[in-house]
């Protein structure tokens, strides 16, 4: 999904907020070298590299890396980016701390399995992930749905189960009802956070 017309538009369009559970992050790890993956507009990276992290960032859209760079100007931090396809990207070193939210659903099912074994593969031990993503356990999901906007949503602890060689420190599912564009719809979102062991 390519939101770079959106991100022409001077406001920002996923905010400036970063997701509540990568504030959550600080419990667990509070330094080190992170990887976001699906950067956007760079809201969760910001906010790491405020909190003392070496950020670096992945996104196909260079008008939303812009958009990371006008929000690492403002807060007075630097966030590395790579203008690339997530599944383009080269692994060349680990990190403490990789997170990729709202991201992987964009995938195929085996890019999206594939990139999970590249992302916990990169990860130092003792290093985290955080993934939210998409799943099917939600009011009115059909495979049509699926297809239209070329997503691949998870199944039920499918997300979960790819992370039992780890310590699993969270993980939720959870249906939202999502009233932020166009016609209100419902969402079905996994959390995890872990922690390579």
């Amino acid at each position: 999904m390519d939101f770079s017309k959106e991100y022409t538009k001077e406001q920002f369009y996923w905010g400036t907020e970063p997701h509540k559970a990568v504030t959550h992050l600080l419990n667990f790890i509070k330094s080190g070298e992170a990887l976001d993956l699906g950067i956007g507009e760079g809201k969760n990276a910001i906010f790491l590299a405020k909190n003392g992290f070496n950020v670096e960032g992945v996104d196909c859209s260079i008008e939303g890396l812009e958009k990371v760079k006008k929000l690492a100007q403002i807060n007075g931090v630097l966030v590395k980016t790579f203008c690339t396809n997530i599944n383009e990207f080269k692994f060349i070193k680990r990190y403490d701390l990789i997170i990729s939210t709202f991201t992987l659903h964009y995938l195929p099912k085996i890019k999206a399995h594939e990139m999970i074994r590249k992302i916990k593969d990169s990860t130092k031990n003792g290093g985290f992930n955080l993934i939210t993503i998409f799943t099917r356990n939600f009011p009115d999901y059909s495979l049509k749905m699926e297809k239209k906007f070329d997503l691949y949503l998870f199944e039920k602890n499918e997300l979960n189960n790819l992370y039992l060689d780890w310590e699993v420190i969270k993980y939720s599912e959870e249906i939202k009802l999502d009233k932020s564009h166009g016609k209100p719809h419902y969402h079905s979102i996994a959390l995890l956070i872990a922690r390579k062991i």
